[in-house]
């Protein structure tokens, strides 16, 4: 993908990520997963599991890296994470980061 779609496209649902040194747009996913330890229970325990799509080119330029804590708002809360595992890029010019839910707090 051409860096203008992309641009684009984080101009309309992007949500600025706030390292400590730079700003990238990210879209923020998530998916569950149903936890099990081997024990029959009446009650299923999921994860939620965080992650964001952004620019490859922001993941190069900015080196994000393993163990960096940025920040993102929305109307009520700001969220905390830290980047779990190197991005992931794709073939399209994202690089998908997964990330650890660290703290949320009313703003």
């Amino acid at each position: 993908m051409k860096a203008e779609p992309i641009l684009e496209l984080l101009t309309t649902f992007g949500i600025p990520l706030d390292f400590n040194a730079f700003t990238v747009l990210g879209i923020p996913g998530f998916d569950t997963q149903v936890l099990y330890k081997g024990e029959t229970t009446l009650y299923e325990v999921e994860r939620q599991n965080f992650s964001f799509a952004v620019p490859t080119l922001d993941c190069r330029d900015n080196n994000i890296a393993v163990g960096m804590q940025f920040a993102m708002e929305d109307t009520a809360y700001r969220y905390s994470f830290e980047v779990d595992r190197p991005p992931i890029a794709d073939l399209t010019g994202f690089s998908e980061i997964h990330v650890i839910f660290v703290a949320k707090r009313i703003i």
